[in-house]
């Protein structure tokens, strides 16, 4: 994970031995989400927000998405709003 924003920057750049890496680490991580989706028999839109660092580069993101789309996959993106390691404790942290 710590070469991941090197990677993608030299895919950005056109080296097409990180752009392969970056296709690879797209299409499993959009073959985890159509896997989950078809174990659940998910019928409809599928609600689908995405946590880490590598999924937080809009670049990186935006082919992620791409090819869950090629795999036909009905899904609505979801920004989170909140770190999901962090997001449970804002239940104790609110002011009563």
């Amino acid at each position: 994970a710590s070469l991941a924003p090197t990677v993608i920057r030299k895919a950005q750049r056109g080296n097409p031995w990180a752009q392969e890496v970056i296709r690879e680490a797209q299409t499993h991580l959009a073959a985890l989400v159509v896997e989950l989706a078809r174990s659940l028999s998910w019928k409809g839109t599928l609600p689908l927000s995405v946590s880490g660092s590598i999924l937080e580069n809009a670049w990186f993101l935006r082919g992620f998405l791409t090819v869950l789309r090629k795999n036909n996959i009905n899904f609505r993106f979801h920004r989170r709003k909140t770190d999901p390691a962090i997001a449970p404790l804002s239940t104790f942290l609110r002011p009563s």
